[in-house]
């Protein structure tokens, strides 16, 4: 079974908090993902 959601939400409406929030909570997790810590 695959996720039940709106995707692309943050692409519809990017000034809304829960996208800004979805945003930046997808560039930390990779950057931990990738082992950067210093957003470079």
């Amino acid at each position: 079974m695959g996720r039940v959601g709106f995707h692309g939400f943050d692409a519809m409406a990017p000034q809304a908090a829960l996208s800004r929030t979805a945003s930046a909570t997808r560039a930390a997790w990779m950057r931990r993902l990738l082992g950067r810590t210093n957003g470079a």
